[in-house]
């Protein structure tokens, strides 16, 4: 578990390039007052296509880089599909539309990393 972890943390770090629909996968991982927490996202230029929000441990567990197949709950996606968000607070994950997000957009790190939940980051970054 902890070689999974340390494995998805370095992919988050160093913002792995994936292409399977000409999207790369990009993201940063932060702690915050509740916890931690990693922002991952499937994007081509500034748009983004997917995004995950998730404690560190929960998105380690739950996204298969190689493959881009993201486990939520009971639902497994191809990641830079969807045009949505996938979201876990507390272990109960919740989808919501993307619509025109853009990279651009998130606000800094220095703002998220006061946020005391996921729910607030995610708030946050999609301004809602």
């Amino acid at each position: 578990m902890a070689l999974l972890l340390a494995a998805a943390l370095v992919a988050v770090v160093i913002g792995v390039a994936m292409d399977s629909r000409h999207h790369q996968c990009s993201g940063f991982s932060f702690a915050h007052p509740g916890g931690d927490c990693v922002v991952w996202y499937a994007r081509d230029g500034d748009r983004i296509f997917d995004l995950v929000i998730a404690p560190r441990s929960t998105f380690a567990s739950c996204y298969q880089a190689a493959h881009l197949r993201l486990m939520a709950g009971d639902t497994e996606v191809a990641f830079g599909s969807t045009h949505r968000a996938y979201i876990c607070e507390g272990g109960a994950w919740r989808t919501v539309p993307l619509g025109e997000l853009r990279e651009s957009a998130f606000p800094p790190v220095t703002v998220l990393e006061r946020c005391g939940s996921t729910a607030e980051v995610a708030r946050q970054i999609l301004a809602r």
